[in-house]
């Protein structure tokens, strides 16, 4: 967490610059940093009320990853597909190894 105060104290003020330079209309007044105290206090706030109303929860799944992009797909960008083991398939332009245990490679 000390790095993110280290990188708020080094960029803020050429940020909060350029974005006033590029004509941002913002109310400066309420400006927050992702990690005050209040703003963390809201977040928390409002994940343990999604959780307590089922909203959100923590399981064990696999996530869908682009190897290529290095992020996290979201489910709709997912093609499930049962195969019988060790398959290559050929997905837009790009060979990929999938096996049943959930593991791939890309070649």
């Amino acid at each position: 967490m000390d790095r993110a105060w280290e990188w708020k104290h080094e960029y803020h003020k050429s940020i909060n610059a350029a974005l006033r330079r590029l004509g941002g209309s913002f109310d400066w007044t309420r400006e927050a940093f992702t990690m005050d105290e209040n703003v963390s206090a809201a977040v928390l706030e409002t994940f343990v009320s999604l959780y307590e109303e089922g909203l959100i929860y923590r399981a064990n799944r696999l996530t869908p990853w682009c190897t290529t992009l290095n992020t996290a797909l979201s489910s709709i960008e997912v093609i499930n597909k049962e195969l019988p083991g060790r398959t290559m398939l050929e997905v837009s332009g790009w060979w990929l190894a999938l096996v049943y245990d959930g593991s791939s490679w890309y070649r």
